[in-house]
């Protein structure tokens, strides 16, 4: 899978442009029983945009969406607490 960006500030970019491409931007904190310690993988569902992984994330922000216990969390929910 590919690196996207770095940090918060990639994160947001992703979902700004998700949104603007008309999808809904979404993120994981683990994939196929690993958990992700300092990234996320996202991914853009209704558009046609390569997801990835996001790296340099804080560990607090990587644990809320381990915690969301939802299957995908919405880049929405996250950010604004970021």
């Amino acid at each position: 899978m590919r690196i996207l960006g770095q940090g918060t500030d990639a994160l947001r970019k992703f979902a700004s442009d998700c949104q603007n491409a008309g999808g809904i931007p979404v993120a994981q904190a683990w994939y196929a029983g690993v958990e992700f310690k300092d990234k996320l993988l996202v991914r853009c569902y209704g558009a046609n945009m390569m997801g990835g992984f996001v790296t340099e994330i804080s560990s607090d922000l990587v644990n809320k969406v381990a915690q969301s216990r939802k299957r995908y969390t919405a880049l929405s929910d996250i950010l604004k607490t970021a």
